[in-house]
């Protein structure tokens, strides 16, 4: 959204079924307060967390929040074998 200020803005949105006659059948309405902060290309991107290591050690140094993103791999790689395994 290019050219909206930051800051506070309420927002409301209708939503309602017609009839074939163009008649509303039912409607629904909410509003709400939100706070709009433009966001910049920076913002967007993923920080990727780099891991330390020692070379020709075979030992590296893994934080917890980096731990996560590694199990979440390696489920998903297990998830990928199990599902091109062939079920006999």
């Amino acid at each position: 959204m290019h050219g909206i200020q930051e800051g506070r803005y309420a927002l409301k949105i209708e939503m309602y079924k017609l009839w074939p006659s163009g008649e509303k059948l039912s409607e629904a309405k909410k509003e709400a307060i939100v706070d709009y902060i433009p966001q910049t290309c920076e913002s967007k991107f993923v920080r990727v967390p780099i891991v330390k290591s020692v070379a020709g050690t075979g030992f590296s140094v893994i934080l917890e929040s980096e731990k996560n993103i590694y199990n979440e791999i390696e489920k998903t790689m297990k998830k990928e074998y199990i599902s091109n395994r062939d079920d006999w």
